[in-house]
C-alpha cells in the first residue's frame, strides 16, 4: 500500500494524447500534445504548476471562456440524443410574481430566479434535462437596459407544448410546427423540434454566447445536472507524425494538434 501511494515523476504518469468519447462511441475530439500533459483519472498533481496564461479579465481570456463555454455546450448536446425541442422563453412586459411583485425585462436576478425554479421544478417532477443560454434583446428598454431571454434544449416528455398555428420553414424548404410551452406563464415561449443532425441544435444554442460581449448574469451557460457526459481515453502517441491543425501556445513552450477523429487509428503508439 505504501508503493502505491508515494509520488511518481510526472512522466510516467501523464500522457500527450486525449481522446474525447460520447456515449454511443463517436469521437468527439483527438488532441495531441508535444508534452506529456493530459493526467489520467486517479491521479493528483503534489506540485501544481503557476499559470502563464493571460491576466484574468483581459479580452484573450473572455475569449477563451466563451470557446470553451461553446465546447461544452455542443459536448452536452452530442452526449444527450433525447434533447430534441429548442425552446425560448420571454418575459412580457407586466410579468409579475405569484404574489403580485412587478419583474422587471432587464431584471436578470428577478428573471433568473423565476427561470431557475421553472427548471428545477421540471427537473424534479418530470425529468427535465436541458442546455440553456441566456440572451439580451438588441432592444433597449425605457430604463435604457436590455431585456434578457433565455434559448434552450430539452427532452420533450418533460415540457407542455401545444401547437401555436405557425409554422417555420427551414433552408431546405421544409416546414416544421411552432409550438407553445403552455406552463410558462410570464410571458412568450416558442418551442420547435429539433431537425437535422445533432449538430443543428448545438448550434442553435451555442451562437447565443456569440452574440453577447459578457456573460449574462456572469454564466455563459446553464444545464441540469443529469445529463450524460463524455468519456475520456489517454494514450501516447507519437507527435511528430499525427496529422491535423496545429496551435502553437507559447507562454507553455508546446503544441497542439488536433486530430480528426477519422485519423485516430493512424496515430502511432509510443508505449
Amino acid at each position: 500500500m505504501a508503493a502505491l501511494l508515494e509520488p511518481q515523476p510526472a512522466p510516467e504518469v501523464l500522457c500527450n494524447c486525449r481522446v474525447k468519447v460520447y456515449p454511443d462511441g463517436t469521437i468527439g475530439e483527438v488532441l495531441v500534445c508535444s508534452l506529456p500533459t493530459f493526467r489520467p483519472p486517479g491521479w493528483e498533481l503534489v506540485d501544481k504548476p503557476v499559470s502563464m496564461g493571460t491576466v484574468a479579465g483581459s479580452g484573450n481570456c473572455t475569449e477563451r471562456a466563451r470557446r470553451r463555454a461553446q465546447q461544452r455546450i455542443r459536448d452536452l448536446i452530442a452526449c444527450n440524443s433525447d434533447l430534441d425541442v429548442m425552446w425560448t422563453l420571454t418575459l412580457r412586459e407586466d410579468a409579475e410574481t405569484e404574489t403580485g411583485r412587478a419583474i422587471g425585462r432587464t431584471d436578470y436576478v428577478a428573471l433568473n430566479r423565476k427561470v431557475q425554479q421553472w427548471l428545477a421544478d421540471r427537473v424534479r417532477r418530470r425529468g427535465l434535462r436541458y442546455v440553456a443560454v441566456y440572451e439580451y434583446h438588441d432592444k433597449v428598454e425605457t430604463d435604457g437596459l436590455h431585456a434578457i431571454h433565455v434559448h434552450g434544449v430539452s427532452n420533450h416528455d418533460a415540457l407542455r407544448m401545444a401547437d401555436s398555428g405557425h409554422r417555420y420553414r427551414d433552408k431546405s424548404g421544409h416546414w416544421h410546427r411552432i409550438y407553445n410551452l403552455t406552463d410558462w406563464r410570464l410571458g412568450h415561449t416558442t418551442g420547435i423540434y429539433t431537425y437535422g443532425s445533432r449538430w443543428g441544435a448545438a448550434t442553435y444554442i451555442s451562437k447565443y454566447i456569440r452574440k453577447s460581449e459578457r456573460p449574462v448574469g456572469g454564466r455563459w451557460y446553464m444545464h441540469s445536472h443529469n445529463l450524460c457526459e463524455p468519456h475520456y481515453e489517454y494514450l501516447n502517441v507519437d507527435y511528430r507524425s499525427a496529422r491535423g491543425h496545429t496551435v502553437y501556445i507559447p507562454d507553455a513552450h508546446c503544441a497542439y494538434k488536433y486530430v480528426p477523429p477519422i485519423a485516430l487509428d493512424t496515430l502511432t503508439m509510443t508505449d
